[in-house]
């Protein structure tokens, strides 16, 4: 069985675990995850040592959108473009017929356009 030091393991955390923190190779496979989701399998091809990666839920995203990193003009128009949609949703539940058409068409569009802002800094 051979140990890791504390060290590597901090190095192979910093890269966020895309080097083996054995012998430093790419070359690593993510295998299956434990019966709880905690832990992930992780295999070297180069030097064959077998880890878990301990895994921890720490937010939530929509499917589709990718990540946008931390930009203060980006999280700006993030939250007024969520308000607006959150404006919107709650207008249209109280109209009927084309009013709320149009309140759903300015939603639709209101959520293009947060999406896209999230697709494009990523």
């Amino acid at each position: 069985m051979d140990i890791i030091d504390e060290k590597r393991v901090q190095a192979y955390l910093e890269d966020d675990g895309t080097l083996c923190p054995y012998c430093g190779s790419q070359n690593i496979e993510n295998g299956h995850f434990d019966s709880e989701g905690k832990c992930q399998q992780v295999e070297c091809h180069e030097c064959g040592m077998e880890w878990y990666d301990i895994l921890e839920l720490v937010g939530i995203g929509r499917v589709g959108l990718e990540v946008v990193p931390d930009d203060p003009e980006i999280t700006k128009l993030r939250k007024v473009l969520q308000a607006i949609l959150e404006k919107a949703e709650i207008v249209a539940d109280n109209f009927d017929g084309e009013a709320k058409l149009a309140i759903e068409e300015l939603n639709d569009i209101a959520f293009e356009v947060l999406s896209g802002v999230e697709k494009e800094t990523a």
